[in-house]
């Protein structure tokens, strides 16, 4: 089995000076302006006027839109990993564990419903906008899962696989849903069909099913998941 990922510092903060309400009403500002728009569509000044704030204030928090961009993408990402470390905390068994964390993805996506868009418009454009030394705790986000999944092949439960597959596998899954939300609602309503736009927490029970029973022990299965660098 690959060894899970190291230990690395959560990623900093998107602060540039002590915070408060006005601090938070522009990162909620400018999570929405960023995900609707993209970095170089989003306005300063549209951050500025929804968060009830002018240009020279913001910048007193930020001090360009380099910087208010990277800090916020970091700051989401590292919301999205506490929420799943914080699904382990009872030390459940691996499977439940699992489906805990899916749940707790459902569970960020509707209390911040435009972080996935922001966080996958920085996927397709590489990490672009983040700096090398972002990177480790970037990486630190995985952990959760991946360590989840470690642990349930450590014990058993669940047949040798790359940890970090099961990751890349639930998080494609799980922010690509919470993105199409408005694409699906739509579809759903102009040709009738209600599957089209599932509940989400059905749709999360309905991937932690085939998560953990595709990583189950199957001792008559044929077939392996070759870790990187294997030899045949």
């Amino acid at each position: 089995m690959s060894p899970t990922p190291p230990a690395a510092a959560p990623p900093p903060a998107a602060t540039a000076a002590p915070g408060g309400p006005t601090r938070e009403r522009i990162l909620a500002a400018a999570t929405h302006e960023f995900a609707e728009r993209g970095y170089d569509g989003a306005r300063i000044d549209a951050i500025g006027r929804a968060a009830g704030v002018n240009k020279a204030l913001l910048y007193y928090y930020f001090p360009n839109k380099g910087e208010l961009y990277r800090g916020l993408v970091l700051e989401q990402i590292a919301a999205i990993g506490r929420q799943l470390a914080a699904a382990d905390e009872d030390e459940l068994p691996a499977p439940e564990t699992l489906t805990r964390m899916i749940e707790a993805i459902v569970d960020l996506g509707a209390e911040r419903p435009a972080v996935p868009l922001l966080v996958l418009r920085e996927v397709l454009n590489g990490w672009g906008h983040l700096r090398d030394e972002d990177f480790p705790g970037l990486f630190a986000t995985a952990r959760p899962i991946a360590d989840t999944v470690a642990r349930g092949v450590a014990a058993g439960a669940f047949r040798p696989v790359p940890p970090l597959y099961a990751h890349l596998m639930i998080m494609g899954a799980m922010n690509f849903f919470l993105v199409s939300a408005p694409a699906r609602a739509r579809g759903s309503r102009l040709v009738g069909q209600p599957d089209m736009d599932p509940d989400p927490r059905a749709f999360a029970r309905f991937v932690s099913d085939l998560v953990t029973r595709g990583l189950a022990v199957d001792p008559a299965a044929s077939t392996r998941i070759p870790h990187p660098g294997a030899t045949a």
